[in-house]
């Protein structure tokens, strides 16, 4: 199984999510970002480093707020796991696409993801984010 985390980043009650410019299966659609836990890496420093990397966005990692699970497809070696975790950001800076992984970035009220047509693992962790938005210090003590 490859371990892939997510961020739901709040500030100011409203969420974090970015458009995917690539695999072209996700191309278009908006998740929550993060990338792939490397060998050895902990869920908090993999998503300090992705959101570095491709949104130059510096994050406080807390709480796992969900999963959700794909079996390995046709070809594949292996299934996904993608694990939500609480954030938020630790200055004031603006998250800007900054490696191609992404096209576009915004910040979305609870009423807004409802319209979002977001990837298929990232629509599972929506109760989490919802609960994080509700209250994001409770998940980030």
């Amino acid at each position: 199984m490859i371990e892939v985390c997510a961020a739901v980043v709040v500030r100011d009650g409203r969420v974090l999510v970015a458009r995917r410019t690539r695999p072209a299966e996700l191309r278009g659609l908006w998740e929550f970002p993060g990338g792939k836990l490397e060998r050895g890496e902990s869920p908090g420093a993999c998503l300090a480093r992705e959101l570095r990397e491709e949104l130059a966005l510096a994050v406080e990692i807390g709480e796992p707020l969900g999963s959700s699970e794909r079996a390995a497809r046709s070809g594949e070696a292996a299934g996904l796991r993608l694990t939500a975790y609480a954030a938020r950001t630790t200055d004031n800076a603006e998250p800007s696409p900054i490696d191609g992984t992404h096209d576009s970035v915004r910040w979305v009220a609870a009423d807004e993801l409802a319209e979002l047509e977001l990837a298929p693992l990232d629509v599972p962790l929506l109760p989490g984010a919802l609960r994080h938005l509700s209250d994001p210090d409770a998940h980030l003590r």
